[in-house]
């Protein structure tokens, strides 16, 4: 009977031709005949691709769990007393079944600004107008349309000016 464990990795990086230490383990471990899902994202705002769950891979169990937890990058399995935790397989399934082109949609965090939605520019040059969030630039400055002169402006805010959404 196989089962879905979690393994973490070291937090330093093995090898100066791993992109990252989660995918230098994964490598290896699957090189010792594991299955393992290291579920990605994309960082907020950034063509980064990142590990959901930084330092961490789940490793599908068949037989021999000893040699998952003595490879190389493995810092531990995670236990239940004396044996693995046992993961359910619902829970990377779901996890599998929500990739998008291989990586996972966060949802924004409550509150998180969204594009369209009406904000107010609360510093700054244009302190006071209301607007509509038009999301971050590539240098991460945020961007809002503004109805200036009778028409909609896209305008992008300086690093220190600061925006809240409006309720309405």
């Amino acid at each position: 009977m196989s089962f879905w464990c979690v393994v973490q990795c070291e937090s330093r990086v093995l090898a100066q031709q791993a992109r990252d230490k989660e995918s230098l383990a994964e490598h290896l471990l699957r090189g010792r005949g594991f299955e393992c899902y290291l579920p990605r994202t994309r960082a907020a705002g950034s063509a980064r691709i990142l590990p959901l769950f930084p330092t961490y891979i789940f490793v599908r169990i068949i037989d021999r769990w000893y040699s998952a937890r003595w490879s190389p990058g493995v810092v531990r399995v995670l236990m239940s007393g004396d044996a693995p935790a046992r993961l359910p397989d619902h829970v990377v399934g779901e996890l599998r079944r929500s990739e998008v082109h291989g990586l996972i949609r966060l949802p924004p965090p409550p509150g998180a600004l969204t594009h369209g939605k009406r904000v107010r520019v609360k510093t700054g040059s244009s302190c006071g107008h209301i607007g509509l969030y038009e999301g971050q630039s590539s240098r991460q400055r945020e961007r809002i349309l503004l109805n200036l002169f009778g028409r909609m402006t896209l305008v992008e805010l300086v690093p220190t000016d600061r925006i809240e959404a409006v309720n309405g």
